[in-house]
């Protein structure tokens, strides 16, 4: 069996990337206010370099003319993907969620960009879920949903840590 390689990229690369994909969720309406998670890595066991995935959760609140709107959002980035077929299966899985009950959700299969791309940022959101009501304990959760290629181990499931409440 051949060993699992694993490479560390310097600290300029990952601030870039993360400040870069912090633009995705700070590029907003002005009354807008965003909770996130602290980033969430895991490395996985692929084929060539491991590929290392950071992720943060994020629920956002704000105002789009007069409607107030509340979303989830999944950001990140991803490194050392790509160069040859290393997941079967790469789905993020975001819900927006208020005292515990599912809103929305939606699942973005990235399965095809992670296995093409040594490095990109990854963003999935809910979309904008229009609410009248000023009630708060709003929170974004997901999970990925991923199958290596050729461990034999079928799928497997990394739960992410969920927001910290909002508006």
């Amino acid at each position: 069996m051949m060993p699992r390689i694993s490479r560390r990229i310097s600290i300029p690369v990952v601030t870039a990337a993360m400040t870069f994909a912090g633009l995705a969720v700070t590029a907003t309406p002005a009354h807008a206010y965003t909770f996130c998670t602290d980033t969430q890595h895991r490395e996985f066991p692929t084929s060539g370099y491991n590929t290392d995935v950071y992720v943060k959760i994020c629920v956002q609140n704000g105002y789009d003319g007069d409607r107030q709107y509340r979303r989830a959002i999944a950001q990140g980035y991803w490194q050392d993907g790509g160069g040859a077929r290393k997941f079967d299966n790469f789905d993020v899985v975001i819900r927006l969620e208020h005292f515990q009950e599912t809103f929305r959700t939606k699942t973005c299969d990235i399965t095809s960009e992670i296995n093409q791309h040594e490095a990109l940022n990854l963003q999935c959101t809910t979309g904008k879920f229009y609410d009248n009501s000023n009630s708060g304990n709003w929170t974004g959760d997901g999970k990925i949903n991923f199958n290596l290629d050729a461990d034999g181990n079928g799928g497997s499931t990394w739960q992410l840590a969920g927001s910290p409440r909002g508006n």
